[in-house]
């Protein structure tokens, strides 16, 4: 909705002719600087994210590669549930 305001102030800028111009591309600029800062404020939090995905990422190797070398017990989603009894027997080594 922003850009659309924005490119209409833009229209009315380009075919306004003589000094009103001028004031007209004054008004132009203010929601075209909304439009930046907002477009800002999307763009940060997408970069926000994208680093969140990148540490959940290495994370989720990192625990991989642990289970692997017998660090932790493998586990695969949607696997078979452990009763508490299993795992208590399991760590007494029973």
């Amino acid at each position: 909705m922003l850009a659309l305001i924005s490119i209409a102030f833009w229209y009315v800028v380009a075919a306004t002719p003589g000094a009103a111009r001028w004031a007209m591309l004054v008004i132009a600029l203010i929601p075209t600087g909304l439009l930046v800062w907002a477009f800002g404020r999307v763009m940060r939090r997408g970069v926000r994210g994208s680093r969140r995905y990148t540490q959940l990422d290495r994370l989720r190797k990192d625990w991989q590669a642990r289970a692997e070398r017998g660090e932790i017990p493998q586990t695969t989603p949607g696997g078979p549930r452990v009763w508490q009894n299993e795992v208590e027997a399991e760590t007494q080594g029973t």
